[in-house]
Order: structure tokens, then sequence, then C-alpha cells
């Protein structure tokens, strides 16, 4: 069973958790205390493109029942 946590969990996680690193957690706090709310505004434009990206990743996956990256390769050398 704990195999097959690891293989539904698939890529994501590590994804996931490499976007948490030092450094990383460092440069948002520094940009944050420097900014503050300031650049809260971005979220109104790119929550959407975030949230479209999603969605036509899903449903190629659906479709094809492959992920984004095998459908790439499949197409492309």
């Amino acid at each position: 069973p704990p195999a097959n946590i690891l293989a539904a969990l698939g890529p994501g996680l590590v994804t996931g958790a490499a976007d948490d690193d030092p450094s990383g957690i460092a440069t948002y706090s520094q940009i944050g205390a420097q900014f503050g709310y300031g650049l809260a505004w971005t979220m109104l434009f790119s929550y959407p493109l975030m949230v479209v990206t999603q969605e036509i990743a899903a449903r190629i996956g659906l479709v094809t029942g492959c992920g984004i990256a095998q459908n790439l390769r499949r197409h492309y050398s």
C-alpha cells in the first residue's frame, strides 16, 4: 500500500516540495517586507490565468489519459 500512495502522488509531490526551499522562503519574506500588499493587484490578473491553465491541463489529461509532459513528448521530438 505505501508504494500505491507514492504512485498516486506522483511528480506533483516533488514539484510542490521543491518550491519550499529555504532560499525561496527567505526571498518571499524579504519581498513581502519590502513591498507589503503593494503587489497584491497582480493576483487579480494572474489567478484567472492559472485557473485556465489548470483546466486545460486537466481536460487534456482526461481526454488522452496522459499528462502534459507525455503529450508533448508524443507530438514533439
